[in-house]
């Protein structure tokens, strides 16, 4: 009776709870399927093109790298936990515990989302900085600027993702989709983490983005105080699909990006110019994850439950889908060498589905 007593006081119901499908496939589902291949075809291709990137801030380049990167593994593991949505049984228990405490937590999901989400925050940071030539204010210096970027977002990223492992019921080597009762200190800890992922990965680094998207927008019209040195030309349209054969003209070039004559301000500055791909980024992740945080949130402070598998909870899902699906084509259509080169491809396509049709 004591150790009935003792059980009482040490767990507590969880603030989610799932909610078994009785029916078939609905239109979130369709749509999320289509978004999650969509989005493994784009987010593919710009890697592989990207990957062929030289010239160029190298800071901004290995940023969006691995940017496209996450939300690919992002988009291939959302895609086969919707294809095979049965949990796998193997003969190895320990094996079976850690897919119950990876997968059905969604672990590698969130944890390849929300390192998207901090090389996209990092890497408008860094272009504000390079446009407005803050590098006085930089807390790291040039040799270990790269390096200390990625290991806070591979950290960072990983200390978000840990305690949703906290939230699978483990018994034995299976596990339920959403514990009955579960202990206070680790609802304690969920309850912390589901304040802190709406906090800094909705309110804190959307609010940041933001911000620099107006930055961006009053450098684009001329707004900026008098006694900040912005720079004239965006040197982030310098990336190019291939090394210059001559390292003169390359270093040429540079200097003309850096410097920026009159004639080549405005062009440099244009909305499509490819520092401006912040502006919809900022918009697809702020719209895309308000949704989902919220909802976590709201139910975290007792104002709803959160309900695996509800329509409401897919239809978050799905809103996130679209963000990493949109990505892709957001860096492909702001780039200058990317867009001008697809649109040839596609231009000598078409030209030969032409030529191939006519007798």
């Amino acid at each position: 009776m004591s150790r009935k007593r003792m059980t009482a006081h040490v767990e507590s119901k969880p603030f989610w709870k799932c909610e078994e499908r009785t029916s078939g496939t609905d239109g979130t589902d369709v749509v999320t399927y289509i978004l999650d291949c969509i989005g493994i075809l784009l987010n593919a291709l710009i890697l592989v093109l990207i990957f062929k990137k030289h010239c160029g801030p190298r800071v901004s380049l290995v940023l969006i790298r691995g940017m496209i990167t996450c939300y690919l593994l992002t988009s291939a593991v959302n895609f086969l936990d919707h294809i095979y949505p049965y949990r796998l049984q193997t003969q190895n228990y320990h094996f079976n515990r850690l897919l119950c405490l990876f997968w059905d937590s969604r672990f590698f999901y969130w944890i390849f989302n929300v390192m998207g989400g901090l090389f996209l925050a990092i890497f408008a940071v860094d272009r504000l900085f390079c446009l407005a030539q803050l590098d006085l204010y930089r807390v790291t210096v040039p040799e270990y600027r790269l390096t200390s970027y990625v290991i806070f977002a591979v950290v960072a990223s990983l200390l978000f993702s840990l305690p949703l492992l906290l939230s699978v019921n483990l018994n034995n080597d299976q596990c339920d989709c959403a514990p009955i009762q579960i202990n206070i200190p680790f609802l304690s800890v969920i309850f912390a983490h589901v304040y802190l992922w709406f906090a800094l990965l909705l309110v804190f680094q959307g609010g940041l983005l933001v911000f620099i998207s107006v930055q961006l927008i009053s450098w684009k019209l001329k707004r900026i105080s008098t006694h900040l040195s912005w720079r004239t030309a965006d040197d982030l349209n310098s990336l190019t699909l291939k090394q210059p054969a001559d390292a003169t003209i390359s270093l040429r070039g540079r200097a003309r990006t850096l410097d920026g004559d009159r004639t080549c301000d405005d062009k440099r500055r244009n909305w499509n110019s490819a520092s401006f791909c912040i502006l919809p980024l900022t918009l697809s992740y702020v719209l895309t994850s308000v949704y989902d945080s919220t909802y976590q949130f709201l139910s975290a402070v007792g104002l709803t439950t959160y309900i695996i598998n509800s329509v409401e909870q897919r239809l978050g899902e799905m809103l996130i889908v679209v963000h990493f699906t949109a990505v892709p084509l957001i860096i492909c259509l702001y780039i200058p060498s990317l867009r001008v080169y697809l649109w040839l491809r596609l231009k000598s396509a078409f030209k030969k589905k032409a030529g191939s049709t006519v007798p």
